[in-house]
């Protein structure tokens, strides 16, 4: 756990299962952890991503407050906005700035004093207590529909499948050869899998240690958007394996495409299914993120020299 009982010159980054400060923190304050709870000052901005986070009464953050987390209290004075991601919400204190909320549920306590706009997204009403102080109040009600039934649900399946498809096509036709060497990596355990798997756990974490620091910082977020990436192109190469197993190994550029069409297509329609669509998700971005990898490495590596052919010998 991290407690800070004095005064931190600068920002306080912290990554641990509790972040308490009793003091102040001169600039910004990045909690990530279970539990974040702020009992002194803050003299910037507040970025919580955790389990809870509880601003108490005693305490004044001098800029903006963004959090993501499963409950939140805020029992202090936040002299600018509020931004919220969150299941519960208890509003008790006073916030000159904006609220804007999107969560499950929202209570507004008769000592709350928002001058500014209150805007809630959720799934039931708000409670405002008598009393509380809300200069303008903006609700608007979410619906549990399931996702099936909506038809944008269906039109973004199909847009992604389009683009999944569009950028396979343009791979095939730039890089035929090491497509083909990706996508043959796809189909062995130990290249794809086994290399994917560890890459899927590794990466994040070398990241996270990378972006405790401000020096490493713009390397872990560099670091994170190229995952991304290779997490996205990852179900492209699984489909197109998929595809060519289907269609028996097909040859040249146009049946390739064809192929990746078919893999990607079943690879779409998987996600119908509950349960068994996350989980394919999940094995087509990890073998891929391996097989790419694993054709990185392949590429990069050393090479042994081939050995040099005998100087001929004069004969007499």
């Amino acid at each position: 756990s991290v407690t800070v009982n004095g005064t931190v010159k600068g920002d306080l980054i912290a990554f641990a299962r509790d972040v308490r400060v009793n003091g102040t923190v001169s600039d910004d304050l990045r909690g990530f952890a279970q539990n974040i709870t702020i009992e002194g000052n803050v003299g910037k901005h507040v970025t919580a991503f955790c389990q809870k986070l509880e601003i108490s009464d005693k305490s004044q953050v001098g800029s903006n407050v963004y959090g993501f987390a499963a409950e939140v209290r805020v029992n202090g004075h936040l002299l600018r906005n509020l931004v919220l991601y969150a299941e519960e919400t208890d509003l008790a204190g006073q916030v000159d700035g904006s609220v804007r909320i999107q969560g499950h549920r929202l209570n507004v306590a008769s000592s709350a004093r928002i001058p500014g706009k209150l805007f809630y997204r959720g799934y039931g009403k708000p409670v405002v207590e008598s009393g509380a102080q809300v200069g303008a109040m903006d609700f608007v009600q979410r619906e549990r529909k399931p996702r099936y039934t909506q038809p944008r649900f269906y039109l973004k399946q199909a847009i992604r499948y389009v683009g999944a498809l569009l950028l396979a096509a343009l791979l095939i036709w730039l890089v035929p050869r090491p497509l083909q060497r990706v996508v043959a990596n796809v189909g062995s355990l130990g290249r794809g899998a086994g290399m994917g798997l560890l890459l899927a756990v590794s990466i994040p974490v070398a990241a996270v240690i990378l972006m405790i620091t401000m020096v490493g910082l713009p390397m872990g977020l560099i670091m994170c958007a190229l995952y991304a990436v290779l997490l996205y192109a990852g179900h492209i190469f699984a489909g197109t394996w998929l595809g060519a197993k289907v269609l028996s190994r097909p040859e040249g550029n146009l049946a390739s495409v064809g192929a990746a069409a078919v893999g990607l297509l079943i690879y779409r329609l998987s996600k119908f299914i509950p349960y068994v669509g996350s989980l394919v998700t999940l094995v087509a971005a990890v073998v891929g993120l391996g097989a790419i990898c694993f054709e990185i490495y392949s590429h990069l590596r050393p090479r042994a020299a081939l050995p040099s052919a005998p100087a001929p010998t004069a004969s007499m």
